[in-house]
């Protein structure tokens, strides 16, 4: 069996279920949030004791957060338990660490799994298959523009804002946020850039 979660002692646990009761809070969460405010339900979401400062559930908050919130404006609430568990499955494909092995942040891929979600985009699409690709891209920019290390809180903030400025400039849809975005996580990063982070 292969699994990304390997101890020193050979131990191991499959992807699958080591995020197992994460993702189940990441959806509950979701699920139950009746606002439209992205950077509110996120920050509620990462301040759980059992999401880690760095992993692979922010692959899941960045679409998660943004399909409760753009469901919640739409009012059409009733379509949360299934886009939600399109893209808990879809998440659960984008390994441990994919931004360093593969060179593509998670955060970003989630800003692509969501418009693909929205869109029913599929590899055949013309239009809305150059439309997700310019998302992940844009997203993409702006984590190579802050370096390394990685933070997959600034990734996180990074794929929401982006999602919220194409449904602003694109769809219409203007989520609020707040007058600014600072991170309140930082003293758990021991890698953190502080005031070299947009968001500090």
């Amino acid at each position: 069996m292969r699994t990304n979660t390997v101890c020193t002692n050979g131990h191991f646990v499959c992807d699958e279920c080591s995020r197992r009761d994460v993702y189940d809070m990441i959806i509950s969460e979701c699920l139950n949030y009746d606002g439209i405010n992205p950077i509110e339900l996120a920050n509620k979401i990462m301040s759980s004791n059992i999401v880690k400062t760095h992993g692979p559930e922010h692959h899941l908050i960045v679409p998660a957060v943004m399909l409760s919130v753009y469901l919640n404006y739409k009012k059409q609430s009733e379509l949360k338990n299934e886009m939600l568990d399109d893209a808990k499955n879809r998440a659960l494909k984008i390994h441990d660490g994919i931004c360093a092995t593969h060179g593509v942040c998670g955060g970003a891929i989630g800003v692509g799994l969501f418009f693909s979600i929205i869109l029913e985009v599929n590899e055949l699409d013309i239009q809305n298959y150059s439309y997700i690709n310019s998302a992940t891209a844009s997203t993409l920019i702006n984590v190579a523009k802050y370096g390394g290390p990685r933070c997959c809180k600034r990734s996180t903030y990074f794929g929401i804002l982006q999602i919220r400025n194409f449904l602003a400039d694109d769809f219409d849809i203007k989520l609020p946020l707040p007058d600014s975005v600072k991170c309140t996580f930082f003293p758990e990063n021991i890698e953190c850039t502080k005031e070299n982070c947009l968001f500090y």
